[in-house]
């Protein structure tokens, strides 16, 4: 079975445990979690505007533990766009830190039980976050 990801929610359709591919066709890992975003969200800053409120309320700061969520991996513009827009976490010795959260944009295709990337493993660890450089491939 081959589906492509729906413009609704590119990360359905993937579950935990199913092997990934870059767009060559080098196995990178494995999904380790899924975070499928897409709460409710503030018009001006982008964030869900219920964590948000929650996390005030018990007096933290919001950037700081919105990218503590992320292990320190990435930096607090990323880590918003990650929880909002959702994310796959591959574990394998492929990627490490900020490169190990695959954006629903650099999901090609789900086929067979697999995820192919629309990115090539020297692309995503040089340029692990869509819009921050990244050569064509």
């Amino acid at each position: 079975m081959t589906m492509q990801p729906s413009n609704n929610n590119p990360l359905n359709g993937i579950v935990e445990g199913m092997p990934v591919y870059d767009s060559n066709g080098e196995r990178i890992g494995v999904v380790a979690e899924i975070h499928f975003g897409g709460q409710e969200t503030d018009a001006y800053s982008g964030r869900s505007k219920s964590a948000d409120e929650d996390i005030r309320r018990a007096g933290r700061d919001v950037d700081t533990e919105i990218t503590s969520a992320f292990n320190g991996d990435v930096d607090s513009e990323v880590a918003e766009q990650l929880a909002l827009n959702g994310y796959i976490r591959v574990e394998g010795s492929g990627l490490t830190g900020a490169a190990a959260y695959i954006m629903p944009d650099r999901i090609g295709l789900i086929n067979d039980g697999q995820v192919k990337l629309a990115s090539s493993l020297r692309n995503l660890r040089e340029f692990p976050h869509p819009g921050k450089g990244e050569r064509n491939e």
